[in-house]
Formats: C-alpha cells, sequence, structure tokens
C-alpha cells in the first residue's frame, strides 16, 4: 500500500483518486474550496481537506489547471520545507520540469506524467487502461515515474528528447478539444433544424470520419465542398451564418483550404479562389 497526495479534485485528479483507492492505497485529496467534490471523491474511499498536510506522503501528484501549476508547486513546497515527498508528479502536457524545481531543490524526485486522454466527467477505474502516458522525468525518477503510470493500467511513452511542449500540447487539444468544440457547433446547427435528431447524426456522422481517418490518414479522409472546390455550396453556407458564426467558418475554411492544398487534394488556383471567398466574410 502507497500513501498519495492528489492536489486537485477535477476530473483528472478524481480519477487518479479513484484508481489508486481501488489499489488499496491510502488517499488525500486536496481543493481549494468546500463543495460536492468531497461527497463525490469520499465515495471513492479517499480522505479530503482544504489543505495540505503537515507531512507529505511519499508520491504527491498534482491535478491542477496549467495556470495554476507554478503557484501551486511554490506555495505547497514552501510548506513542506525540508519534508518533500519522495516522487512529485504533475500532469500537465504543457510544462515541463521547471514547475517543480522547488521539490527537487529538496531532494524530491520530479517527472511529468501528462494522460493522453480527454478525461470523463464521471471517470471509472479503468478510465486509463492502455492509455498513453507521455513522460519526462528529472534524475533518477525515471523508474519510479513509469512504475507510477504502470499501476494506473496507462502505458508510459517517453517523449524524444528535445519536444517542443507547446507544440506537443497544442496538437492534443486540437485533436480533441478542437474536434469537441467543433462536434458541438455542427450539433446545435443541426439542433436547430431537426431538433433532438440532430446531435445523434453529427456524432454519428464525426464517428465515421473518425474511422476514415484511421483507415486511409486524414488527408485522404478529408471530403466535402473545400476538398471538391464547391464555392457555390461555400457560399450557401455563408450565406447561412450571421456575425461571429460566419466569421467563424471563414477561418475554418481557409485552415481546410491549406490543408487541402498542401496535401494536394486541392489545386492552388482554387485554393486561392476559396481563400478570397472566405476572406469576404471575415
Amino acid at each position: 500500500m502507497s500513501r498519495v497526495l492528489v492536489v486537485g479534485p477535477g476530473r483528472a485528479g478524481a480519477a487518479l483518486a479513484r484508481i489508486h483507492a481501488d489499489r488499496g492505497d491510502e488517499v488525500l485529496v486536496v481543493g481549494r474550496r468546500d463543495g460536492a467534490w468531497r461527497r463525490r471523491i469520499r465515495r471513492f474511499g479517499c480522505r479530503t481537506a482544504l489543505r495540505p498536510p503537515l507531512e507529505i506522503p511519499p508520491i504527491l501528484i498534482l491535478a491542477v489547471p496549467d495556470s495554476k501549476l507554478v503557484e501551486v508547486a511554490r506555495n505547497l513546497a514552501r510548506a513542506v520545507g525540508r519534508c518533500p515527498p519522495e516522487l512529485a508528479v504533475h500532469l500537465s502536457g504543457l510544462h515541463g520540469l521547471a514547475p517543480l524545481a522547488p521539490f527537487a531543490d529538496r531532494g524530491a524526485r520530479v517527472a511529468a506524467a501528462h494522460p493522453v486522454l480527454p478525461f470523463p466527467a464521471r471517470p471509472g477505474p479503468e478510465v486509463l487502461r492502455g492509455i498513453p502516458v507521455s513522460i519526462l522525468a528529472g534524475a533518477g525518477a525515471g523508474a519510479a515515474v513509469s512504475r507510477l503510470v504502470r499501476t494506473w493500467g496507462a502505458r508510459p511513452l517517453s517523449l524524444p528528447p528535445g519536444t517542443d511542449r507547446r507544440r506537443y500540447h497544442l496538437a492534443l487539444a486540437l485533436a480533441a478539444n478542437g474536434v469537441t468544440g467543433l462536434l458541438d457547433w455542427a450539433a446545435e446547427i443541426l439542433g436547430r433544424e431537426l431538433g433532438p435528431a440532430g446531435p445523434e447524426i453529427v456524432l454519428g456522422l464525426a464517428g465515421q470520419a473518425l474511422a476514415r481517418c484511421a483507415e486511409d490518414g486524414p488527408a485522404v479522409a478529408l471530403t466535402g465542398p473545400v476538398v471538391r472546390g464547391d464555392l457555390p455550396a461555400l457560399a450557401a453556407h455563408f450565406a447561412a451564418l450571421r456575425g461571429r458564426e460566419r466569421r467563424s467558418y471563414a477561418a475554418l475554411v481557409r485552415l481546410l483550404a491549406d490543408r487541402a492544398e498542401r496535401a494536394g487534394r486541392l489545386t492552388k488556383a482554387r485554393a486561392r479562389a476559396i481563400r478570397r471567398l472566405a476572406r469576404r466574410h471575415e
């Protein structure tokens, strides 16, 4: 049995707290504000608190937003003084090891372990089963963080040296958050026309599109009026939109034209014509 402190009771923190509790570990989850999260976390068999303990357990997992990571790590390291955890891990895909320097300076092994997964609102105990978790380990932490990731049921993935974490994080945000945002928009548009059936149709179509991407690659799987160079269809789309939605669609059309031209699916002349049409609506 291990003792684990999870700072941050959001989706990722709750998921890892449940995984460790199901393994029989002693888990404490700390959040800044009181709320329903405490009842939810306690159902997993974890303890909860609004302040970290004076003695930090051997394993510390920082599951806080990227914008708060540096501040939380600095304040927590200052509070523990000369009694740091054995292993301090953060879950950010954007940050490297720099935010954990206050723990490393106090003798802790430090690592970043980023689950490549959009966590569900109600994570089950197998949520990370087989999921890649990119790891970046400080001195002496490689074996320990790999073991930790495997206890989650996940697959450790070492990023190549020199990986630009900004571009790494950007790509994953586009693949998960970007796709989800576009699906939400499409479901809203079709829902206005078809009612409850609209979102169901959108999600079914998106599933088929992702399957084609997996089979043929995104460049080949790309279809639709942009790839066909169908200016009248695109003009009809713009006519159906107003204001901010029209401007957002113009940016998307230009992006699709760029990708299609780069993949050789669209001639330069046709791509220029599509971009001109889009710019008129920005």
